[in-house]
């Protein structure tokens, strides 16, 4: 049985009508990764506003800035690709980039360790503990 997140009614009313199903079910996934995750830091670079409030709702005391902080990162939501971020990554970070499509050679580039291709975004972790993989997910 397929049982609904606990958030995800209350968030998605706060979306527009013209908010597609692509980008309802990519702000589902980012919630349960940051509920999964439990990051203190969370960056978002050039996101949409419901981007944020998806990944607050993922973990309510994580701290969610719009710029680089002087700190690491565990969590990062990317628009465009911004080399500036990988210095304050860390091996239990967790690097999401939207529009993947458009930046596959900065994304196969990442000093990562695992990688997911959905397509339309990309999920990389950083993780040693893990073997070296990259997958194509038809998400």
């Amino acid at each position: 049985m397929n049982l609904p997140y606990y958030a995800y009614d209350e968030l998605d009313k706060e979306l527009s009508l013209s908010d597609t199903f692509r980008v309802r079910k990519i702000l589902h996934m980012i919630l349960r990764i940051s509920n999964w995750r439990q990051p203190d830091v969370i960056v978002c670079l050039s996101a949409p506003p419901h981007v944020p409030r998806y990944l607050q709702a993922g973990c309510k005391k994580a701290e969610i800035l719009d710029s680089i902080p002087g700190r690491e990162i565990d969590l990062c939501w990317l628009n465009e690709p911004d080399d500036d971020i990988l210095t304050h990554l860390n091996e239990h970070s967790v690097l999401m980039l939207d529009h993947l499509n458009k930046h596959k050679e900065w994304f196969a580039a990442l000093p990562s360790v695992v990688t997911f291709d959905l397509y339309d975004v990309g999920i990389a972790f950083f993780n040693t503990k893990y073997n070296k993989q990259h997958y194509i997910v038809n998400f």
